[in-house]
């Protein structure tokens, strides 16, 4: 994949190129799998938490949280391949800009949040629902005892809000990276 791209490029540029796909490719992969775990731990918030049986989502709930939010590592390589890209950029202005290292600054929030607060509060949603051994509930959140929903309400929530905060985080430093005010 990359080769094409460094074959397209010439000079100084190809590594320059090389280094903006990455991180472009990695902003996307990080961003896709926090949202989405936002979006399955705001479900399971709901269905732990609601007293009607569980809907339709139950049984891709408990599949989701087997293995939650797989590719949010990647989060964690896109301020450094940017940093990179804007030091490779043959005649950008570097990486002493105010814009770069504002979003800079805001990607390395979003990726402590995720990693601090949304993949630990995801593991404990996903051990409420999938014990090892004992197989997922057989309803979902809602099948669960009192305290096991409690734990899976209080725990989708801190994830689907952490979440909700990356993604203000990634779209304020996307505006600073399109604009460079």
């Amino acid at each position: 994949m990359l080769r094409p791209l460094l074959a397209a490029a010439s000079g100084s540029y190809g590594f320059f190129y090389t280094l903006l796909v990455l991180h472009v490719a990695a902003a996307l992969t990080g961003f896709a799998s926090i949202g989405f775990a936002g979006t399955y731990a705001g479900r399971a918030t709901h269905e732990a938490s609601s007293a009607a049986p569980a809907g339709v989502t139950t049984e891709e709930l408990v599949r989701y949280f087997r293995r939650p939010a797989g590719l949010w590592w990647a989060l964690l390589a896109v301020p450094w391949l940017g940093l990179g890209a804007l030091a490779a950029e043959p005649h950008g202005g570097g990486v002493a800009q105010a814009w770069d290292l504002g979003a800079f600054g805001l990607w390395v929030a979003a990726a402590l949040v995720a990693a601090l607060v949304v993949v630990p509060a995801l593991g404990r949603v996903g051990a409420a629902l999938v014990a090892p051994g004992a197989g997922p509930p057989a309803a979902g959140p809602a099948g669960l005892d009192g305290a096991a929903r409690a734990r899976v309400a209080r725990s989708g929530l801190v994830a689907s809000r952490g979440a909700m905060v990356c993604d203000v985080l990634f779209f304020m430093a996307l505006a600073l990276m399109i604009w460079q005010p």
